[in-house]
Parts: structure tokens; sequence; C-alpha cells
């Protein structure tokens, strides 16, 4: 996929959350099933007194409200840190993620996509590292390859990533919402460039939101995909499960650890 269509593709998303993020925080308040599977899954390689915990694509912050919740023992100190490139989700994310303990919470303004860890110190690991509800959001392979390779290089030893891939591309449901990519040819409010249609990868959709004719770009990476992405990484696999929504399988969770004791 050329640079311009990856760049055009990720300002249809950088508009709709700019506009929408206020609506998109609303629906999106519950915490996921499968963040609690997750921590049970890596709670025997993270059952120190002290828990680093990167949230990439943090958007509204949900995920830093239920780690205590999820964890239940008030003596693990967490270090948090969210990160996420729409500005007005951060803002938000603010009213929820709290100072509190001897390692405050930070949340990082970045580009998610391009330079996600750009912020961080070299030398900086976490224990877990997690990329929930983002990858759908990441133009092309070559920049999903990167952006997972980017997380596996930042896990310390015997550190656990855990990434969810949204299965909606073989769902009617979400079907109904998907729109023609000749209105993107064509340009718009919702879709401020031309997009070269015939540079896209499979997988790749317009989704209708809401009644107000908002649209985003979402990339469907279904189970091939996804176990080919997180084979290239090198570290241990932990699980591969699908929970949440009504259905409770609407996400993929690939769970994995980086080997070490």
């Amino acid at each position: 996929m050329k640079a311009s269509t990856v760049a055009a593709l990720e300002r249809i998303n950088r508009a709709f959350y700019s506009r929408r993020a206020s609506e998109f925080s609303e629906t999106r308040k519950q915490p996921w099933p499968g963040w609690r599977r997750v921590f049970e899954l890596a709670r025997d390689h993270l059952d120190g007194p002290r828990l680093s915990i990167l949230d990439l694509g943090c958007g509204n912050g949900r995920f830093f409200a239920e780690i205590g919740p999820i964890l239940g023992d008030p003596r693990v100190e967490i270090s948090y840190l969210g990160i996420d490139a729409s500005w007005p989700l951060l803002t938000l994310a603010a009213k929820r993620v709290t100072a509190g303990g001897s390692s405050p919470p930070r949340l990082v303004a970045a580009d998610v996509v391009h330079r996600p860890l750009a912020e961080l110190e070299a030398a900086t690991r976490f224990d877990l590292i997690v990329n929930f509800g983002l990858m759908h959001h990441v133009p092309s392979r070559k920049a999903r390859r990167r952006l997972l390779a980017a997380c596996a290089g930042r896990l310390r030893e015997g550190g656990v990533l855990a990434v969810s891939f949204w299965q909606f591309g073989d769902r009617e449901r979400f079907k109904r919402r998907f729109l023609p990519w000749r209105a993107a040819a064509q340009g718009g409010p919702d879709v401020p460039d031309r997009i070269d249609v015939r540079d896209l990868e499979a997988g790749d959709h317009l989704l209708a939101w809401g009644d107000a004719g908002a649209v985003r770009y979402c990339h469907f990476t279904d189970e091939r995909e996804a176990g080919a992405l997180v084979a290239e990484l090198g570290l241990e696999p932990l699980s591969s499960f699908r929970e949440d929504g009504a259905s409770g399988d609407l996400n993929l969770y690939k769970v994995l650890r980086k080997g070490g004791h």
C-alpha cells in the first residue's frame, strides 16, 4: 500500500474521532469480558509487587478503570501508560485516569501507527502491553506488522503482550454498514481525500457509524492474518481465544509471552 493511501485512510479516522469523540466514548463505557481472561492467562507471569502496563490505543481510558477490579490485589503497585492518537479521546481519558500511589498514571498523545513509542526512553520495558480495539484502524499489513513488532520489542523478559482483532468482517449486521469505496474515490466531508481503491488491501472497509452519516476506516483481520502477524514476533503463544459482544466471540485475542523467567 502506498504511503499516500495509508495517510488518506488515517485522515478518515482522524476526522471521525475529532468530531465524534464524545458520542463514541458514550458507547464505550463497559469493560470487555476478554480483558479478565487476559489477566487470568497472564497472572502466573505477572505475580510481582509491581506491574508496568502499556495501554496502546487507550482511547477514553476505560481499560485503566478496570485494572484494579480485575487484579483484585491492592498491594500491587501499578505503573500505567496510555497512548492514543486522538486528543479528544485522551481528554476524556484524563477524567478516568486519576493519579494515585507512587506511580501516577500517564497519558501520551502519539502517532500510534508510525511512531507509537517514540516518546519513550530506549530502555523502557513493560510487564504487560495491551493493544485492544486498535488493529482495525491500522492501514496496511506492513504497518500492522511494524506496530506489533514495536510492542514485542518493549516487553521485559517474561512480559506479556495481548492483542485483540475485531471480527466484524464476516457478520451480517456489520456488513450492512459497509459503504462502497467509490464514495471514497470521490472524497467528501467524512472522507477528506480521494483514495485509489486499487491500492486497498483485502479486508479494508468503510463503515458507517451511528445515524448521522459518520464514517470510519476499518480493516478486518481474520484468523489467518492474525495468526501470521503474531507468528512473526518470535514470542511464546499463551492463548488464542474469542470473547466479547452479545455473541461472545466478537474479538479474537492473541496472548503471547516473551521468553524468560
